[in-house]
């Protein structure tokens, strides 16, 4: 949602400033007043009009940017998981060599950790 308003933004942004443009514009050339704020809110209306009817369809590089986020975050995430369960795997062994553990414990509990590890 918060892709679509900034798109929405951005859209109005993009018309509020070719209205001014275009208005200008035609003052310049025209040099009355009323033709060149007629031309700038017909600018301002049919740009309204095209940013509201597209705001469900959000600009490509808002969509494309948060993807990529997205799945950097998911990365990060994966990997924080993954060191979580290393260092795990590393403190039931040596919860073993120093007898703490029995071999079987040890055995299950290793065999679930490779399971999450791998599911991963």
């Amino acid at each position: 949602m918060l892709i679509k308003a900034f798109s929405l933004l951005l859209r109005s942004i993009v018309i509020f400033g070719l209205g001014v443009t275009i208005g200008g514009v035609t003052f310049e050339i025209g040099g009355n007043d009323n033709i060149a704020v007629g031309v700038a809110i017909l600018v301002f209306t049919s740009g309204a009009v095209w940013a509201i009817s597209s705001f469900n369809e959000p600009l490509k590089v808002l969509s494309v940017t948060a993807s990529k986020i997205s799945g950097y975050k998911n990365k990060q995430a994966r990997k924080s998981d993954m060191q979580r369960l290393e260092n795990e795997m590393f403190r039931l062994k040596e919860l073993k060599d120093a007898d703490i553990v029995t071999e079987e414990e040890y055995n299950l509990k290793i065999a679930s950790l490779k399971k999450h590890y791998l599911e991963l």
